[in-house]
C-alpha cells in the first residue's frame, strides 16, 4: 500500500487528542473529520473521477481525507496528479492470467476488505466512510457501524438530494443513528 508523502496539515485533530467524553464520530467533535473515499481503480473512470475532485474539495474544506483503492496491474499513482494533502492509499491487486469477471470481482473485493480492516485495527476509525462504487461498498460493509446506501436515479447519482421527500426521513434517521 502507498500513501502521497505530501505534507501534512498540523491543524488535524486526531481520535487520540479528542476529550474522553468525546466519541469519534459524533456531532460535538471539533476539527476536521476523518474521511475515507473508497473507489476500485486508478484509472480515469467516472466514479474514480468524482472521487478525487470529492477528495480535493473535502480538503480545501479543512477535512482529513484519505482515499482508497485498488492498484491493478501494478498501478501505484493515480491517472493524474492528487493535491498532495490528500492521503492515498493504493493497494496492490495483482492481475491473473485468464481470471474471469466474477472471481476478479470478489478477489478485488476481498483484497480492498483485507487491507482496510488492517488499517482500521491500526489506527483510529475514519468519522465517514464513503464507498464509491459497489466493489469499495462490499470492501467496508462489516468494517463501519452504520451504513447509508444510495441509489441512482433518472437524476443521476445524487438523485436523493433531488428526490428529498422520498428519502429525506432515511437520510435524517440514518445521521440521527450515527451521531448516538
Amino acid at each position: 500500500m502507498s500513501r502521497s508523502a505530501g505534507p501534512r496539515r498540523t491543524r488535524r485533530e486526531t481520535a487520540d487528542d479528542r476529550p474522553a467524553s468525546t466519541p469519534a464520530g459524533s456531532a460535538s467533535v471539533t476539527g476536521p473529520i476523518r474521511i475515507a473515499l473508497l473507489t476500485y481503480s486508478t484509472r480515469p473512470r467516472g466514479g474514480v473521477v468524482h472521487t478525487l475532485a470529492l477528495a480535493e474539495a473535502l480538503e480545501e474544506a479543512g477535512q482529513d481525507v484519505t482515499v482508497w483503492t485498488l492498484g491493478r496491474g501494478g498501478d501505484a499513482r493515480f491517472f493524474r496528479e492528487v493535491d498532495p494533502r490528500v492521503r492515498l492509499a493504493i493497494v496492490p491487486f495483482v492481475d491473473r492470467d485468464g481470471e474471469s469477471t466474477g472471481p476478479r470481482i470478489v478477489r478485488s473485493i476481498e483484497v480492498l476488505r483485507a487491507a482496510f480492516d488492517g488499517a482500521l485495527a491500526a489506527a483510529p476509525p475514519y468519522d465517514v466512510v464513503h464507498a464509491q462504487d459497489c466493489i469499495s461498498a462490499n470492501a467496508v460493509l462489516e468494517a463501519v457501524p452504520a451504513v447509508l446506501r444510495t441509489v441512482h436515479s433518472d437524476y443521476g447519482h445524487d438523485g436523493f438530494l433531488i428526490e428529498e421527500e422520498l428519502v429525506g426521513s432515511l437520510v435524517h434517521e440514518f445521521l440521527e443513528s450515527a451521531r448516538r
